[in-house]
């Protein structure tokens, strides 16, 4: 069971949006559509097969992270720290990770399609082979 609602979630948002500190916790299959968690700390959050479809997760520290099977869809994670996250069978359909950390994170089976990973550090990415459709600078 997650630690907390999408609810109470909202409403730490509301309270201190720049002061998230949900390190650690337990969000599995928690609905987090839309919801900002700009500069949030969510390292080492359990955030498996939740909905983080257009999340604002701009310069957040996912770090350590357990974003398996997440749907990620069109989230803005640029900037973010996902280095050592486990993002394996997510979906990340037209995401933005621009200039964002994902060294060491496992990417088995993810969806990248329309991803853009330009100036993201990929040293060491598990399961990941680039393609230039993901890797081009935006026009």
């Amino acid at each position: 069971m997650a630690d907390f609602t999408r609810k109470e979630i909202q409403q730490m948002i509301a309270v201190a949006p720049s002061a998230i500190n949900l390190r650690g916790v337990d969000l599995r299959k928690v609905n987090l559509t839309c919801l900002g968690f700009k500069m949030a700390d969510l390292s080492i959050a359990d955030l498996s097969v939740s909905e983080l479809s257009r999340a604002n997760l701009v310069d957040a520290d996912l770090s350590g992270a357990n974003l398996s099977r997440a749907i990620l869809s069109r989230a803005n994670l640029g900037g973010a720290n996902l280095g050592g996250a486990n993002i394996s069978r997510a979906n990340l359909v037209g995401a933005n990770l621009v200039a964002s950390d994902l060294r060491g994170a496992d990417l088995s089976d993810a969806n990248l399609s329309g991803a853009n990973l330009s100036r993201a550090n990929l040293e060491g990415v598990k399961g990941f082979k680039p393609t230039t459709t993901n890797l081009d600078e935006p026009e």
